[in-house]
Order: structure tokens, then sequence, then C-alpha cells
């Protein structure tokens, strides 16, 4: 599996043991954080964007709170990396955070957020929609809003 945007590892815990981890990001003192929590782990130094990983290679794709922080471009680009990594019926899991206008608490949290591209719900889900069966799809909240889907490259 491979953790786009894992930063320091911390969720390997969600994986088996035994599960093959890579925990990807652009980042490199966050990789020495994740490394010093699991010396043998896999820390790939890359542009999500342009993975250095094998096609049809991987199981899961995860994307935790890292969408919100590219560009258009290059959300299409990162969701074709991971249609291009993933094993036929492979999953991509997706979580961040999405702007509704409604919620004050979240208006507030996306003045102070380093993540320049807020969108809504319904921009994800086409976006993922365009080249994945999306399997899951739900919303929650908590300050902010956020979606949760999980797509299938079929």
């Amino acid at each position: 599996m491979v953790d786009v945007g894992g930063g320091t590892g911390i969720w390997r815990g969600l994986w088996a043991p035994n599960c093959r981890y890579v925990c990807l990001d652009i980042e490199m003192p966050k990789l020495r954080g994740f490394r010093s929590k699991v010396p043998d782990g896999f820390a790939v130094l890359s542009d999500a964007t342009r993975m250095p990983i094998t096609d049809a290679s991987v199981d899961v794709v995860m994307c935790i709170a890292v969408v919100h922080h590219l560009t258009d471009t290059m959300l299409d680009q990162v969701f074709g990396e991971a249609l291009r990594v993933l094993k036929q019926g492979g999953h991509l899991i997706l979580l961040d955070p999405v702007l509704n206008r409604q919620r004050l608490a979240g208006r507030i949290l996306w003045r102070l957020d380093r993540g320049s591209y807020p969108r809504t719900d319904g921009y994800l889900r086409e976006k993922l929609e365009s080249r994945f069966k999306i399997v899951h799809w739900e919303k929650f909240a908590v300050y902010h809003e956020y979606v949760f889907g999980i797509g299938v490259r079929s």
C-alpha cells in the first residue's frame, strides 16, 4: 500500500504488520520522522504526481488530507498516477476536508489551513468518478466538513 503524503507515517498502524507500507512524501524531515518510528519502513521522497512505483503493482493507494494542497492539474495527475500504480481491482482511499460555506468553523479553519485549494464534495466526487468506480462515499463533520471515498480501479 502507498500512503501518498504519508508524512511521518501516522496511518501505518491501520495496516497489518506484514503489509508492505510505503510512506511517500515530498518533505524529507517528515520521512525522517517516519523512519525514526519505523526504522525498516519504506520511505520514498517523491512528488505524488510522478510516483516512482511500478505500474499495476499496488493494492491500495491512500490519500489523507492531501488533495486540498494540490492544484487542479496536480489533482488530476495524482489520480492518474494512483490509477497507473494500482492493480486491477485496487482501491484508492480518499479522505480530505471539503469546502462548505455554511459551516462557520470550517470557513475559519480554511483561512488558517496551509492548503490553498479547498474544493466541494461534489467536485472531488466528480474527479474521482472520472477515473474510478466509487464503492463508498460519505460526508461527515468535526469542525471542517470531510469526505471519505473509496474508488476501485476497474
